[in-house]
């Protein structure tokens, strides 16, 4: 404590309002109801001579900031560190001060409150001396009980230990107080902060700050808040409309009353501001669609690559919706491998080939890219291959493209590898899939054919297991009780989900304790227990499979590529081989399921071989080469794949590019004979590769990380013009057509069953805005809104004949209406 006498300066070092100048300081001393004014003196110290409580010196300053300390009434007292504030507002405690006074040293006490180390003073630009009347005074809160919001500051009121003072007490440290007089020795000591805060609060008078200081500033500059005036209407109905398309928020919240609360609550008349009606909404979001469309046209009509493409069709389970998806994937300008959703098209008539042919080539005119359309990703279905026929014929008549509907068809990998499990699991021998392939023309259908009562899963251990399972779905209280006794929930395989009879599978085996448990304490599960040899032979299956989930999950991801497949044939093929060997004897009936399996995966990659762009991601693969071919391929198989792949070479791609000139240097840098001596070595070095394809595919391998990046690199353009963009094109082929799935997931969390009004056009804008907002670098701007959409006065008669149908889901309150305008209503049935 300072016993203050009328007058007392205190200097406050010119390093806490570095920039700017403080102008007012407002006392309050402890147990005292006004505030004392401290006004700034031009005056400035050239040193300091306070010290830390260590007792170390400041820092010195050049300039110290003097206040002059004017109190009405004398021997009032005041706590340093000073408990202050500018402008009536702004409460810290000011860092490294020191005293004054004219008083007499009897009249002055030694200080018993150090300096603390606060967060440096914001200072104000306001008025210099402020009355007294208008101070606010500076109310303490109570002290935090969580010892983390202020053990630094506690902390700092500690002293050093002394010779033979201990560190630590039961593994925790030791706080000693700095401060001593005749009620608190010098060596009072505790090791629990609120011992601390107490033996401050109730022995040296110590209070906490009142909040940290960016909320005290928030708190006390009302005249800085926002107005309705500052607020920008295109910007807040953007975030309005990002929310709604992000969150698959209906499009009616606009005209919640709730949410317009919610605004109003934050800033009176904020919600004037808002658009009010659905109908605008979605004008809204079709604008932005089409205003983002621009945009994305220009990264497609400038991307490095081919333009490749994945499609796939999908029936809603709400709002009878078929709907057919189109995503691409493309090297961009920069380089970066990027992926994007082109377009959702509802179809009218089926998804047939020849239904989904004329979308597709529409979709392709509409962003211009017809001249760098490259291949094509989608599952087997034969109806594939008709859109990709009917593709071609359009091409040819419309544009006059000749574009070959075989080479450039790609099939999903992750079919195939789905394909071959199920005929593991529901083919009895390979006759049983060559008779189903042989009775229909799709392969899919073809295993779908196969009956799951024979195979794998009629095998008593799956059979058994599956049973326990679907006894356990049937009942909630049952699945309670499963997940109480095994931590995990019950899971049954189906026929969409990929692997997932192997994922059935290892779920028993990880509940294999739970299962045993459940299947003892009830006496009906006595004929179909899981026995020990049950168990062996689902760890085998489990053993076998895992290899095959292992390849889907390495080529389904953003960044694989079209080598990977073959890889991973290769690797299968050599898994197959070695399996079918170790379990002849030791499992037969596996050994005999696995050779089923391996006759259906044989017969995809023959399929997979009718196009050259499989072995050319192999051969212009660095890490791969030729040589990779020769070592892992059988004979027959090298020299077809060789042929076709050069065949594409000398068709499309040699002698087709111009020689990529080395990057000059600007006009500013003037280049020394050494510079010019190393240009003329590089350019050299470029332009006598006599044959491109067979210097790179003969020449030893290199190990990589990345192959699209390698072949973008300056040195491999300058040394490999025409073969690098023939590898960009290649390697940056879709594996799997894993990215049309991923749309239809996020189709089926927008369209919930109380939104099944939602138009596909609508539902099509929404999908498109949340994949470009996720995978593309797209220029935000704030589009203007119209008077006339703001009031919805255009859709009013729109308005009144949709929700004038009384017999409706959506006028009965059970649907959202986001069909925007003239969309028609689903009758609700009995």
């Amino acid at each position: 404590l300072y016993d203050i006498t009328p007058s007392v300066l205190i200097h406050v070092p010119a390093k806490a309002f570095v920039g700017s100048t403080l102008d007012v300081l407002h006392l309050r001393p402890h147990g005292f109801g006004a505030e004392l004014r401290v006004g700034r003196e031009s005056r400035s110290q050239s040193q300091l001579n306070s010290r830390t409580p260590q007792g170390q010196p400041l820092r010195a300053s050049t300039q110290s900031t003097l206040f002059k300390f004017a109190s009405n009434t004398p021997k009032e007292r005041a706590f340093l560190p000073v408990q202050c504030s500018v402008d009536r507002t702004h409460s810290i405690f000011v860092e490294g001060g020191s005293v004054e006074s004219d008083a007499s040293a009897s009249d002055v006490d030694q200080p018993l409150l150090p300096p603390s180390k606060r967060q440096r003073l914001t200072p104000s630009t306001s008025s210099n001396i402020i009355d007294e009347s208008d101070a606010t005074p500076i109310q303490p809160r109570r002290r935090a009980t969580s010892t983390r919001g202020d053990s630094e500051e506690l902390w700092s009121h500690a002293r050093a230990r002394r010779h033979g003072e201990r560190d630590r007490e039961r593994k925790k440290k030791i706080w000693y107080c700095f401060y001593g007089n005749k009620d608190c020795p010098r060596n009072y000591s505790t090791t629990n902060y609120d011992n601390i805060r107490s033996h401050l609060m109730n022995k040296h008078g110590w209070r906490q700050a009142t909040g940290t200081l960016p909320r005290i500033i928030a708190r006390a500059t009302p005249s800085q808040s926002r107005t309705v005036a500052d607020i920008d209407k295109a910007r807040l109905n953007r975030r309005l409309i990002d929310l709604i398309t992000s969150s698959n928020i209906p499009f009616r919240i606009a005209g919640n009353d709730k949410l317009h609360a919610l605004l109003d609550e934050v800033l009176p008349g904020a919600s004037k501001l808002l658009i009010k009606t659905h109908y605008t909404v979605a004008k809204h979001v079709k604008k932005e669609h089409d205003f983002y469309q621009e945009q994305l046209k220009g990264l497609l009509t400038t991307s490095r690559s081919l333009i490749h493409f994945t499609c796939d069709a999908w029936t809603a389970n709400y709002g009878s919706h078929e709907l057919l998806s189109i995503t691409a994937r493309f090297i961009a300008s920069d380089g970066k491998l990027s992926k994007t959703l082109l377009a959702l098209h509802k179809l009218p008539s089926g998804h047939a080939g020849a239904q989904c042919a004329p979308l597709f080539f529409e979709t392709i005119v509409e962003y211009g890219i017809e001249q760098k359309v490259g291949y094509i990703t989608s599952d087997n279905a034969t109806c594939n291959d008709t859109m990709m026929s009917h593709l071609a014929t359009l091409f040819s008549e419309r544009l006059s493209i000749d574009w070959d509907p075989v080479q450039h068809r790609t099939r999903c990998f992750g079919h195939q590898i789905n394909l071959a499990s199920q005929a593991l699991m529901s083919a009895s021998s390979k006759e049983a899939v060559a008779t189903a392939l042989a009775q229909s023309q799709d392969p899919s259908e073809a295993i779908s054919m196969l009956s799951q009562d024979t195979g794998l899963a009629d095998h008593e251990a799956v059979d058994y297991l599956r049973q326990f399972f679907e006894w356990i779905m049937k009942s909630a209280r049952r699945r309670r009780e499963f997940k109480a006794a095994a931590g995990v929930s019950a899971m049954l395989n189906n026929t969409t989900r990929w692997n997932s009879w192997l994922s059935m599978i290892k779920r028993g085996l990880q509940s294999r304790s739970a299962i045993r448990t459940i299947q003892h304490a009830h006496e009906h599960m006595e004929q179909t227990t899981l026995q020990r040899r049950h168990w062996l032979f689902l760890e085998q299956l489990v053993e076998f499979m895992e290899p095959l989930q292992e390849v889907t999950k390495l080529c389904e991801g953003d960044n694989a590529t079209l080598d990977q497949v073959l890889i991973s044939m290769d690797f299968l093929r050599k898994h197959y081989e070695k399996s079918a060997t170790e379990y002849a004897t030791l499992n037969p009936v596996l050994a005999a399921a696995i050779h089923t399996s391996r006759f259906a995966l044989d017969k995809w990659q023959a399929i997979n071989s009718y196009t050259p762009a499989y072995a050319a991601a192999l051969l212009l693969h660095p890490t791969y080469r030729e040589a990779y071919i020769n070592k892992q391929w059988p004979p027959s198989w090298r020299t077809p794949a060789i042929t076709a792949v050069r065949a594409l070479w000398n068709d499309k791609y040699k002698n087709k590019t111009k020689a990529v000139q080395a990057v000059s240097l600007s006009k500013e840098e003037e280049p020394n004979k050494l510079a010019q001596w190393q240009a003329s070595l590089r350019h050299t070095s470029s332009v006598h590769i006599p044959e491109e394809f067979v210097h790179f595919t003969k020449s030893m391998p290199v190990l990589i990380d990345d192959a699209i990046q390698w072949w973008l690199e300056p040195t491999q353009q300058l040394n490999y013009p025409n073969l690098a963009q023939m590898a960009i094109d290649i390697l940056s082929i879709n594996p799997m057509s894993a990215e049309s799935e991923r749309v239809f997931s996020g189709c089926r969390r927008t369209l919930s069953w109380d939104r099944a009004c939602l138009s596909a056009a609508n539902l099509g804008y929404i999908e498109c805005l949340k994949n470009w907002q996720k995978n593309l670098c797209l220029e935000e701007v704030d589009l203007p809104i119209d008077e006339g959409e703001e009031d919805g006065k255009e859709n009013q008669e729109d308005q009144e004949d949709q929700e004038g149908q009384g017999d409706t889901l959506e006028g009965q309150g059970h649907c959202d209406d986001d069909d925007g305008v003239g969309i028609g209503i689903i009758p609700l049935d009995n």
